[in-house]
């Protein structure tokens, strides 16, 4: 099955900026508009769809990559 978010900030390196003890959400600030955002859903930041390409192969690469890492 396809990946189709795709994180371009690891989320095993988001979590170190965790605002819960479940490390799942973080609190966010948006330099353009001077706005600060509290307690957000870390699954769904620093993602696009698609971000690597449909054929997977960068994705299945960083995955590994950051499994090495978590």
């Amino acid at each position: 099955m396809p990946v189709i978010k795709q994180h371009y900030v690891p989320r095993e390196l988001l979590r170190n900026f965790s605002c819960d003890a479940e490390k799942k959400r973080i609190n966010m600030f948006y330099l353009t508009d001077n706005k600060e955002i509290e307690n957000v859903d870390l699954y769904n930041q620093a993602c696009e769809k698609y971000y690597y390409g449909e054929d997977q192969r960068l994705e299945t690469a960083y995955s590994i990559l950051e499994g090495n890492f978590a």
